[in-house]
């Protein structure tokens, strides 16, 4: 369990995988924050500051990894410094994406953390969001 207030992106991104997956998991690819076990992958991105917006990219390349493993795969937007973290199938984020016609091969996140929404998918990810649980 983590037990410090000031919590590094690296160690909150193996607590999230130890609590929401178990053990088990190594590090795929060039991908510092790609986890993967022989039934998931868990795609991390990490914003860690204290604003009211968090800001992300999914490039086109780890979509098409994600896209393409025959694993059930996830995403995990996390904000260490205030503990939170969005934990999205990404069978979801496909499928939000096409139906809202997003055409880009990069996907921009920019989530309002006041009301969980994800501003270029206009999505409510009220029941994605999730605090660590910290010693």
């Amino acid at each position: 369990m983590i037990e410090t207030d000031r919590v590094s992106s690296k160690q909150f991104v193996q607590q999230i995988l130890l609590e929401e997956f178990g053990q088990g998991f190594q590090r795929r690819g060039r991908y510092p924050y790609m986890f993967e076990n022989k039934n998931r992958l868990v795609y991390f991105q990490n914003f860690n500051a204290a604003y009211d917006n968090a800001w992300y990219r999914l490039g086109s390349i780890a979509r098409q990894i994600l896209a393409t493993s025959s694993k059930e795969s996830y995403v995990c937007f996390t904000i260490p410094v205030e503990n939170e973290y969005y934990l999205i199938p990404y069978k979801d984020i496909e499928k939000r994406a096409k139906n809202i016609g997003w055409k880009r091969s990069d996907i921009e996140v920019n989530i309002d953390r006041l009301r969980s929404h994800w501003r270029e998918l206009e999505w409510d990810l009220v029941d994605c969001k999730k605090r660590l649980k910290l010693a």
